[in-house]
């Protein structure tokens, strides 16, 4: 008698013979709607178009809060993690109905690792679970209730490369760097030569007295548009939040596609309590170099920076605080040559090595998944796009 194939070799018979694996994402969306987070949204919406992908975004906040408190304080007392589960309840706790080849939680930080809680079958019902946490510091890391849940997975990724070591050393699952990226083909200009309108674009947090010098140009040349944010949050960078992340990416990308100059430093420029001096790569290089913005700040100095950012005046080194900065502007602007050199560079090499896609080829080479067919159409096109710029 013929016996029934089991989920996972049923599974893997998808996996072989063609079809697209079926994926789960859990989004925080709803949830966690800071402007910062926008970014590890846009890998979200990579990853949809990459094949079929069931999201759950839970969207209660208070609830989510109010389960994770109780969990904590049972874990904290030592109880068993299904003991604790159900001293915890939430109405979110729904299951899932189906099996999944791949599971991705896309975590903004280690914080909202409690959302899991959410699907309470998500580990038995997905072949593979890999973990993607945006930004973990050193010096942020939570108490164990939290970090246990990262054992669950098959691999985690994280988008800062000094917390690798501790937290390998803390999880039994392997843990790699992923650096950051962005959706090269959202950034990256129809015409690379068409005149930007933006003399010099400056967001989130800024040093004074750039900023003051680049005021004082605005004021003084008629012509001159310098942007910048005009409202702070809370903190020492400058926060808002957006209802649709997909639309706040989509207007970032048209604001730098127009933008001459772009200011980019190290993660967490001024908040040495937070960094211990560790030097990150932020987003703004991702995004300014897609954009095909000529990028003028403090890169981080270490050797994952110069290997992703190796070409010629990837980024123009100038002073955090830089009273000067005006001057260094009409330098650059004396040759255009370079500039543009500098903006088909940029763009030419994100296609090439920084779009979500190549992220995400990651992930899937992690759990021994091939890209899917839409994943292989994507990177046709980023190469295209590369091509047009040689």
């Amino acid at each position: 008698m013929k016996m029934a194939p089991s989920d996972r070799e049923q599974r893997a018979t998808c996996v072989g013979d063609g079809r697209e694996p079926p994926v789960l994402a859990l989004s925080l969306r709803k949830l966690d709607q800071l402007v910062a987070y926008a970014l590890g949204y846009e890998i979200e919406d990579v990853l949809r178009s990459a094949g079929p992908t069931e999201f759950r975004t839970p969207g209660d906040i208070r609830q989510l809060e109010r389960s994770r408190k109780l969990y904590k304080t049972a874990r904290m007392l030592r109880c068993p993690r299904r003991v604790a589960r159900t001293l915890a309840p939430m109405r979110e706790r729904v299951p899932l109905n189906r099996d999944y080849e791949l599971f991705v939680f896309n975590a903004h930080n280690p914080w909202a690792l409690y959302a899991l809680e959410t699907i309470p079958d998500w580990r038995e019902r997905c072949a593979h679970a890999v973990c993607y946490l945006n930004e973990a510091w050193v010096s942020r890391l939570p108490t164990n209730y939290l970090m246990e849940m990262l054992n669950r997975f098959d691999h985690v990724f994280i988008g800062l490369q000094n917390p690798v070591e501790p937290l390998s050393r803390q999880l039994t699952t392997p843990v790699s760097y992923l650096p950051l990226g962005c959706d090269v083909l959202r950034f990256a200009p129809a015409d690379i030569d068409r005149p930007r309108s933006v003399d010099l674009c400056n967001i989130g947090r800024r040093a004074t007295s750039t900023h003051r010098a680049l005021l004082t140009a605005m004021r003084t040349r008629p012509s001159w548009f310098y942007y910048f944010d005009t409202a702070q949050a809370s903190g020492t960078g400058r926060s808002f939040r957006v209802d649709e992340p997909a639309e706040h990416r989509l207007l970032l990308a048209q604001l730098l596609r127009n933008s001459r100059y772009y200011i980019a430093n190290r993660a967490r420029i001024n908040e040495s309590a937070t960094t211990h001096d560790a030097q990150e790569i932020s987003a703004r290089f991702y995004e300014g170099a897609a954009a095909g913005t000529v990028m003028i700040g403090v890169p981080p100095d270490n050797p994952s920076f110069r290997e992703q950012f190796d070409w010629p005046d990837a980024v123009i080194p100038a002073p955090y605080e830089h009273p000067g900065i005006v001057e260094q502007l009409d330098e650059l602007d004396r040759d255009p040559e370079r500039l543009r050199a500098i903006r088909v560079s940029n763009v030419r090499e994100s296609a090439l090595r920084h779009d979500w896609l190549y992220r995400l080829k990651q992930i899937y080479s992690a759990v021994g998944l091939p890209p899917s067919r839409s994943m292989v159409n994507r990177e046709a096109r980023l190469h295209e796009l590369a091509d047009r710029l040689s």
